[in-house]
């Protein structure tokens, strides 16, 4: 079902820019002015530079910076069309380190409709809006989507192990203790071997839901403005990182809710919670590991945590009705979500407690979100936001169960880590 094939990539010349982890950076969306500015400063050729630009006309600049690096040699095309390999391993809190493969690929571009890739989060207009600007100024996907599949007892590091033994083009430990390593995969018969498993597959989008969609609007686009309507444009497709789902590696994190401003004071908050929830009361002092672990689910139970400006406690939501809360619309998939739980009841919607608009609120800066419970926790504890919500994580499964169902979570439902880096490979879509 979903359609893949190797292509000529677009890397940077290590005889030019150096070390490779110094031109990499994390997908644009996570890099705030901090680590921006940091970006700029490791390398000349760093490619924040073309995909956050700090320029006034950021997508002018990108575009002359990208023509620029290509001439002058600072990227440089490959000779042979390539899968490219590429495997990432973190080291956990837990201890643990699970190393995730995957490879890049040009992705076929589908209509949601037709089943053959699917989303599982909704998209906010201005992202979309500032990719499909990108887009159009470097006339390349400078940034993959991150995609799943699903294929037991499927290993891609077996099927390309004669490729995983020879010394990779990149291999480096990023400022987060992730190891990345990366191979062009060109042998054909391992390629074709890759494309057929691939054929009878779903692929699910983990993440780059906004990039996706701006390559269906920009393929749209240049359909109307060249006429040429095969399917096998270069703009009929998209860089996507593909990863097995059933293989170990796959790591997904909660991401937890920040609320600048409550409609409504702490008091009043608790006590409409306390009418739609179980409510389990958590001693400040315990911090955020301490509510964290009070809210480790039973079989059965949705958990969700809750931290208050003002608030002498903490408290965690107990759902009343198991895993599948009949005051909620959408399918048993849907339902049966915390992140739904959170937003249906409490956040937005005429039926929630708050009655928000999440995409206005996130659009305004006033709703914001973080992987990590010990920064959500802090963040209201300085003043700074007046209300957390701590989330459990969303299990691959749940990913794959709502996307099949035709539905799609809340924005920023999961984080899959680590982050794909971006800058490893290009994908210019002239030919």
């Amino acid at each position: 079902m979903a359609s893949v094939r190797p292509f000529r990539g677009l890397r940077y010349d290590p005889t030019v820019v150096g070390s490779i982890s110094s031109v990499v950076a994390p997908p644009y969306d996570v890099i705030g002015s901090e680590e921006q500015e940091r970006l700029y400063r490791a390398s000349a050729y760093n490619v924040v530079r073309l995909d956050l630009a700090r320029d006034r006309d950021r997508y002018a600049a990108a575009s002359r910076t990208f023509a620029e690096w290509r001439e002058r040699g600072v990227l440089v095309r490959d000779r042979e069309p390539s899968f490219y390999v590429y495997s990432q391993r973190p080291r956990l809190r837990s201890g643990g380190e699970p190393e995730r493969f995957g490879f890049f690929a040009r992705l076929h571009l589908e209509e949601f409709a037709s089943g053959r890739v699917l989303p599982h989060e909704k998209t906010l207009a201005s992202p979309k809006a500032d990719r499909l600007a990108l887009q159009r100024a470097c006339g390349a996907n400078l940034s993959s989507i991150f995609g799943l599949y699903s294929s037991p007892g499927f290993s891609l590091a077996t099927l390309a192990a004669r490729t995983l033994r020879a010394s990779p083009w990149a291999d480096f430990e990023d400022g987060a203790a992730v190891r990345h390593r990366f191979w062009p995969l060109v042998d054909a018969d391992v390629q074709e071997a890759l494309r057929r498993q691939l054929e009878s597959r779903t692929v699910y989008i983990a993440d780059g839901h906004h990039r996706y969609e701006t390559a269906l609007r920009y393929r749209d686009e240049r359909r109307e403005e060249t006429g040429l309507r095969s399917g096998l444009e270069p703009f009929d497709y998209v860089l996507a990182f593909l990863v097995n789902m059933d293989e170990p590696g796959l790591v997904v994190l909660p991401t937890h809710r920040l609320l600048r401003d409550l409609p409504m004071k702490p008091a009043e908050l608790v006590e409409r919670l306390r009418g739609c929830f179980h409510l389990e009361e958590v001693p400040r002092a315990a911090g955020a590991q301490g509510l964290v672990e009070r809210m480790r689910p039973a079989a059965g139970e949705r958990r969700i945590g809750v931290v208050l400006r003002g608030a002498p406690r903490f408290f965690v939501l107990v759902a009343r009705d198991g895993d599948n809360d009949a005051r909620l619309s959408g399918s048993t998939a849907l339902r049966r979500l915390d992140v739904t739980l959170l937003h249906g009841l409490v956040l937005e919607g005429e039926a929630s407690i708050l009655g928000l608009d999440a995409h206005r609120e996130a659009e305004a800066g006033r709703w914001s979100y973080t992987k990590d419970e010990d920064e959500a926790v802090a963040r209201v504890e300085s003043g700074e936001m007046a209300a957390a919500f701590l989330l459990n994580a969303t299990r691959v499964d749940e990913v794959r169960a709502v996307s099949e169902a035709g539905e799609t979570m809340p924005e920023k439902s999961t984080y899959f880590y680590p982050k794909i880096a971006t800058g490893l490979v290009f994908n210019p879509l002239e030919d």
